[in-house]
């Protein structure tokens, strides 16, 4: 099975797509409940922007296999790309279950938890973002808009967006926000 998932990404990286989903549908028709061949599926099927089959290729892949995180984060990514928090929130979780240090997922979660209007777990999700990953550019920036916009706290949203742009991040308007206030 290994032997085949290979050829599949190679055929991937070689740019042959139709190669690489005839060897995965070959791999699913062996062991329809082979998680990483339907990890593979969605992820093809994602970059080809066919975000409802990636989508059912992840949720097998998580039925084959529970611990699979990716597939959860990407299943998670997909939902919130679509507009659909609830079920994003959903996926999320799961990531940190299997892996509590993913910064990015804390981050992620920070920002669905914020559209659902759950705001103090998202200040602990993008808190713990920071906290796993200190030099996590994004996360400081998503951290300083929630303080900014959710909390009016001016103060400490200048010091994430200070942070930000220390670690390399570039935003206009953060820009002119830390400028004025250094003035």
């Amino acid at each position: 099975m290994t032997a085949c998932s290979n050829l599949a990404l190679l055929y991937e990286a070689q740019g042959d797509s139709r190669a690489a989903r005839e060897t995965v549908g070959r791999l699913l028709k062996l062991d329809p409940k082979y998680a990483d061949a339907w990890y593979l599926a969605g992820r093809m099927a994602e970059k080809n922007n066919l975000l409802a089959e990636a989508a059912d290729s992840y949720r097998h892949a998580i039925a084959a296999n529970p611990a699979l995180v990716d597939a959860h984060y990407n299943l998670a990514f997909i939902h919130r790309s679509q507009g659909q928090s609830v079920e994003a929130e959903r996926e999320l979780p799961e990531v940190l279950r299997y892996r509590p240090e993913y910064a990015e997922a804390h981050m992620n979660l920070g920002v669905i938890y914020t559209e659902l209007n759950r705001l103090d777990e998202a200040e602990r999700s993008y808190e713990r973002a920071v906290a796993l990953k200190p030099d996590y550019a994004e996360a400081h920036y998503n951290l300083g808009v929630f303080y900014e916009l959710h909390r009016k706290d001016l103060p400490k949203a200048l010091a994430q967006y200070q942070k930000y742009l220390a670690l390399g991040g570039s935003d206009d308007r953060v820009e002119r926000i830390v400028g004025s206030a250094g003035r």
